[in-house]
């Protein structure tokens, strides 16, 4: 389990999205909070990590700090894990593709072009299954901006309209209004990502994948229509359920956890139907809300404004 507090320059506690084990923080256990950006702390009869982010509202400051206790630490080894396992995956998936172009004219290389594009797949695959676990190591405070929702999903499926050229998969945005939201923009550009992922999964050659995003009164609304195979009753019921799960064949439930894990940070909701044409309809909902001029930051569900950059 991990805590966040936010602290102001005197040590006195602003916020914290859990009641902490131990009860009532002394100034012996604030004290070193402050005094270091990491660290480890004794809360009640537990120790915990923690690591501090100073930002520079009002006069003396406030400071955000994540605990989370020594178990917690896998999660950082985990991390690692990621970035390491990452990196070879790219030069493995490069060389497929050299030895690919290298057989070129080869009495083979019809069948050694298919086993290049096995291997191709599932790299990707692998890619796909290893990024969506990033989102446990990151941190629960997420800094927050201004932007245009339509321009961040227009980007990320402009991203990906190579990859669906590949399969035979038609990728198209209707075009439409600015939607002006506050947000951390790499959180609505993974959710984006990935449910094309899954479109993707779902589709083959000659399928279509449509994404629109506007706003509707209160709310924006994110859609990703496929005619594709159609969403299984597994998922459904996983997804339900809330449940992390993945399918044997593509792991597309562990895409759909994580966009439901970051929509909630923004209290939105996820929807998947099976269109009756064929083919599967995802909907985000999201609270409309704009923002103030500036900046601010997200934590546990709940909102803080501020003003002037970034830290």
């Amino acid at each position: 389990m991990t805590y966040v507090l936010i602290l102001d320059g005197s040590g006195k506690i602003l916020y914290t999205d859990e009641e902490l084990p131990g009860g009532k923080l002394s100034w012996e256990t604030i004290k070193p909070l402050l005094e270091g950006e990491s660290g480890s702390v004794l809360i009640g009869q537990s120790n915990y990590h923690f690591r501090r982010i100073s930002l520079p509202v009002g006069e003396k400051g406030i400071h955000i700090v994540k605990l989370y206790p020594m178990e917690d630490s896998l999660l950082r080894v985990f991390s690692t894990f990621i970035h390491e396992f990452k990196n070879p995956l790219g030069a493995i998936r490069a060389l497929a593709q050299a030895l690919g172009r290298r057989m070129a004219g080869h009495p083979d290389e019809g069948k050694i072009q298919e086993y290049v594009r096995m291997m191709i797949k599932e790299i990707d695959r692998l890619n796909t299954l290893v990024g969506s676990f990033k989102f446990l190591s990151r941190p629960t405070v997420r800094f927050m901006v201004p932007f245009d929702m339509a321009e961040v999903v227009k980007d990320t499926v402009s991203l990906y309209q190579e990859e669906f050229f590949e399969k035979g998969v038609s990728l198209r945005m209707e075009e439409g209004e600015d939607v002006p939201y506050f947000g951390n923009p790499d959180d609505f550009h993974q959710i984006t990502a990935n449910l094309l992922k899954n479109a993707l999964e779902a589709t083959g050659r000659g399928d279509r994948v449509r994404v629109t995003v506007r706003a509707k009164g209160e709310k924006v609304i994110i859609e990703v229509l496929d005619t594709g195979e159609g969403i299984s009753d597994e998922v459904l019921e996983h997804l339900k359920k809330g449940e992390l799960f993945t399918t044997k064949a593509t792991g597309m439930g562990i895409g759909l956890y994580v966009v439901n894990h970051l929509l909630k940070r923004y209290h939105g909701e996820l929807h998947l139907e099976r269109r009756s044409e064929g083919g599967t309809k995802a909907v985000v909902v999201l609270p409309h809300r704009e923002g103030p001029k500036g900046r601010g930051f997200l934590t546990g569900g709940d909102l803080f404004h501020y003003k002037g950059d970034k830290p």
